[in-house]
């Protein structure tokens, strides 16, 4: 979802970029009326006036066939103003518009983060910067750089298909006009989120566990992950998906985020310091928002 203030914003940086970052194709959510998606999705709608139409089980398989396979008890929403953002894109416009105004360092790594007397300091290898204040968003690097924070830092799983190499119509079917962005909210909590070919992209789907599921781990453990091994704790509950119909896999990938308690992003003023800002949480999926952030 996209707040009307988000989405003035994506204009406002493409418009001095001069490049479409943020493609509104609409999006679905699907699951039961009472769930985390669906559900959250419609108090939201109601409480920030975003126009949203809802999906019966009968109306949800006709408008879209792709999701014929969700439970009789599951209905959708579809809300016209959401899409997808090029993140890759939408980095380098936020970091090039930046660096016309400022300076911007890169191969830099920041290792360690001190808030001093009279500001904060900033390690990158052998050099030292000290500010008056620091905005840090590091994404899953958030519980090595500031430790303390309610935040656990997981793996997830991403995966590309191929359209098979029907007819031109089937393809078409893949394409982000007749396979939007969606979530869609499954058995025992986990989501099921992705959308079609754009931009020369293959189909993209991804798996999220709110509030537990996957395993903590280290964001400099570099180990590879095989077969999902090491992504999930023993109790979760095991997940099967089938490649969409009409496609066969195209590859797959692991990315890490940070995972707050309620699946929020977290903001503000650590204990209320005016020297640090942070910025982060479960963003994997909810890019739209990066600048109202």
């Amino acid at each position: 979802m996209i707040t009307g203030h988000s989405c003035e914003l994506w204009r406002h940086l493409e418009k001095e970029w001069g490049e479409e970052l943020f493609v509104s194709s609409g999006g679905l959510l699907t699951g039961p009326r009472d769930g985390t998606i669906v559900g959250g999705t419609l108090r939201a709608a109601d409480q920030h006036g975003i126009e949203v139409e809802t999906l019966s089980s009968a109306e949800l398989r006709m408008r879209y066939p792709s999701h014929a396979a969700a439970p009789e008890e599951h209905i959708g929403v579809w809300e016209p103003s959401a899409g997808i953002v090029r993140p890759e894109a939408s980095a380098r416009a936020a970091v090039g518009l930046a660096g016309r105004n400022a300076g911007v360092l890169t191969g830099s790594q920041v290792s360690r983060v001190e808030v001093c007397s009279d500001g904060v300091e900033l390690v990158t290898g052998p050099r030292t910067l000290r500010v008056r204040q620091a905005v840090i968003t590091v994404g899953a690097w958030l519980t090595t750089l500031l430790p303390g924070l309610p935040l656990e830092t997981v793996r997830m799983p991403i995966s590309w298909f191929r359209p098979s190499a029907a007819g031109g119509e089937a393809k078409a079917d893949f394409d982000l006009d007749r396979f939007p962005v969606f979530m869609r909210e499954l058995d025992h909590g986990p989501v099921l989120w992705g959308n079609g070919r754009e931009n020369g992209h293959d189909v993209k789907l991804g798996l999220e566990y709110g509030r537990g599921g996957f395993r903590p781990m280290d964001p400099e453990d570099h180990r590879p992950v095989r077969r999902g091994r090491g992504l999930v704790g023993s109790r979760t509950p095991p997940v099967r998906l089938r490649a969409p119909a009409g496609t066969h896999p195209g590859a797959a990938a692991v990315c890490m985020y940070a995972r707050t308690p309620d699946d929020q992003f977290i903001i503000g003023r650590p204990g209320g310091d005016a020297r640090l800002v942070i910025a982060g949480g479960p963003d994997i999926r909810r890019p739209s928002q990066w600048p109202r952030l």
